[in-house]
């Protein structure tokens, strides 16, 4: 199985360089294996094209303050799911809730 989420962010109005536009892709691919499918792999993969970015604005009464934080990038996780709900002489095969 194989799963993305796109989120597009846009900032305008603020101070000169720091209107940003940036699109986040994260995506994963899984696998299932082990008996009656109870064992799950996943390969997941966060902010895909490497151009998250974190970018705020304070606004009080006497100064408006513009920064940019170091964000974490591109990285890989891997991860295993082990299902338990079937146990013993139960026949039907387990629905993995794949997230």
């Amino acid at each position: 199985m194989v799963t993305t989420q796109t989120h597009y962010t846009a900032t305008t109005g603020r101070g000169e360089g720091f209107d940003q536009q940036f699109t986040r892709i994260n995506a994963s691919i899984a696998k299932t294996f082990l008996p009656r499918r109870q064992g799950i792999l996943r390969l997941h993969v966060y902010d895909l094209l490497n151009q998250n970015i974190s970018v705020n604005r304070t606004v009080a009464d006497n100064y408006i303050e513009d920064t940019r934080n170091m964000t974490l990038q591109r990285y890989f996780m891997l991860s295993f799911t082990w299902i338990f709900n079937r146990f013993g002489g139960q026949n039907s095969s387990p629905s993995p809730i794949i997230r």
